[in-house]
């Protein structure tokens, strides 16, 4: 399990997806600088919010990877 600072990151966001993908995910996005993983809670919580398809969020998070060159 991905732990910082005594932190489960797997268990932060209780939204359905399993420990091992939360895991996966997280590991990835950490890469990012700060402020790109800050855009990325921000983003997920507004996803969230407003129940933003899946599609929607894969489209917006491919066309953020190609603008920031990730």
């Amino acid at each position: 399990m991905t732990k910082q600072k005594g932190i489960d990151w797997a268990e932060e966001y209780p939204d359905g997806y399993s420990k091992k993908w939360r895991e996966y995910e997280v590991k990835e996005w950490k890469k990012l600088d700060p402020d790109g993983y800050a855009h990325y809670i921000d983003k997920y919580k507004e996803h969230e919010a407003n129940k933003t398809s899946t599609d929607d969020r894969n489209k917006y998070w491919q066309e953020w990877a190609k603008r920031n060159k990730i």
